[in-house]
């Protein structure tokens, strides 16, 4: 298939040794975060099949948070006329503007350094895509961006990548995970300010494998992207316990469709979209069929805003 080119991996490792000098110091993600994702083989062929399902012949196509530029390449080689691929990370656009010259498409793609808060267009968009994913949409910027473009950039019938978002919770037991967070990290008499932003850490999939789940994920909260308006993402989710154990925190994660039929979910196949942990303030003794009720509220890429709680039924 056509997204299936050859990446070119010297691109990325060869950078000089001046380049990286340049960079030194900045607060953005190394080039070597840039490869990893590159290099993401799972995540990366999902989004080229949504690409090539989603771009037409002709489209005009926005790429926000572009990253190497991958995507962008995908879009101009399922046929888009113009790919804006806009990009804040200096370590990022060096690799994208390298990358778009070794495919030769830069009479397609247009490399756009800046914040992509501030990128405009004279012509409404065909497809707007953001890959600013990485665990529920709590830091990350892929809710207000795609807020922005559907009210600043995209055509009224235009398409978004991803589609939609389905954050998915569950509560675990991980007794070594529980005993090193937040309070019971600190000696006794140390208190935490009140903000339950510092009760919640991004964890990896190792932790969830090690631990022992309570009940079966479920939905949270699902947002359609072209659609959903409000400040705040908020939501409620029922469990049964399917065995007992000692309720110690909530792990979260996002299920996401780029467009119809290609969805990636990270607790069947592991991609760098790591779980969000929940600590409890205190652990909660359950039994197998009872009942449990957890509640999250969160303002993207403000954590600060953070709320949760969990409550028997």
């Amino acid at each position: 298939m056509g997204y299936q080119l050859i990446l070119l991996l010297y691109v990325v490792f060869g950078m000089g040794k001046e380049s990286s000098k340049a960079l030194a110091g900045e607060s953005f993600y190394p080039v070597q975060h840039v490869t990893e994702l590159l290099m993401g083989a799972e995540r990366t062929s999902v989004l080229a099949k949504a690409i090539y399902e989603t771009v037409g012949e002709g489209d005009l196509v926005v790429d926000l948070g572009a990253g190497s530029g991958i995507l962008s390449i995908f879009a101009a080689m399922a046929g888009a006329r113009k790919v804006f691929a806009v990009e804040i990370n200096p370590n990022s656009v060096m690799v994208a503007r390298e990358m778009i010259k070794r495919n030769n498409l830069d009479h397609k793609i247009r490399l756009v350094e800046g914040n992509a808060f501030d990128f405009l267009l004279d012509e409404k968009a065909d497809v707007v895509i953001s890959e600013t994913i990485s665990s529920i949409c709590f830091f990350e910027q892929l809710i207000p961006l795609m807020k922005y473009a559907v009210k600043n950039l995209l055509k009224r019938n235009g398409k978004t990548i991803p589609e939609n978002v389905k954050i998915m919770c569950a509560p675990i037991e991980n007794e070594k995970l529980f005993l090193s967070s937040g309070k019971n990290s600190l000696p006794r008499g140390v208190l935490l300010p009140e903000n339950q932003f510092l009760r919640t850490v991004l964890g990896q999939w190792q932790h969830v494998e090690r631990g022992k789940i309570l009940a079966e994920p479920k939905i949270i909260k699902e947002i359609d992207l072209k659609k959903f308006r409000e400040k705040k993402v908020k939501g409620t989710a029922n469990f049964k316990m399917e065995r007992g154990g000692k309720l110690q925190s909530f792990f979260a994660f996002s299920v996401i469709r780029f467009s119809e039929g290609t969805e990636l979910n990270p607790f069947i196949k592991k991609v760098h979209w790591q779980p969000r942990f929940f600590f409890l303030e205190n652990e909660q003794l359950v039994e197998k069929g009872g009942e449990v009720s957890f509640s999250l509220e969160f303002e993207p890429c403000n954590p600060f805003s953070l709320h949760f709680s969990a409550e028997r039924i």
